[in-house]
């Protein structure tokens, strides 16, 4: 799957500016797509979106999109400890009061960050 993408994102950066790529990523990868179900309510300036965005792709690229039905006890604790990371790193893009909005979209949301 992840050279599939990697393909298929080479295979666009021939043809899309660098900011036309990035657009195209903001607008339909899988991360994007998630993060706009989830937060519809927390309505992100374009410059929080687009921090949150870069720190979950990073985080889903290595632990949701890819990582399977992995049940490694080693494997999971990782995962947890890279999400409860993630949550801090998104904690500090944002700032305490906005982070605080965040919280209140997600538990109005389907539930808990990935």
């Amino acid at each position: 799957m992840r050279r599939l993408d990697a393909d298929r994102l080479a295979r666009l950066a021939e043809i899309l500016t660098p900011e036309q790529l990035r657009e195209h990523e903001l607008q339909t990868s899988a991360t994007a797509l998630q993060f706009r179900s989830q937060l519809g309510g927390f309505q992100a300036t374009d410059a929080e979106f687009q921090a949150i965005y870069d720190l979950q792709k990073a985080y889903d690229n290595e632990y949701v999109h890819y990582f399977g039905a992995r049940t490694d006890p080693a494997d999971l604790a990782r995962k947890e400890a890279a999400r409860q990371q993630l949550q801090m790193q998104i904690r500090d893009a944002l700032g305490k009061p906005r982070y605080a909005d965040y919280l209140r979209a997600l538990a109005g949301s389907a539930g808990p960050p990935p």
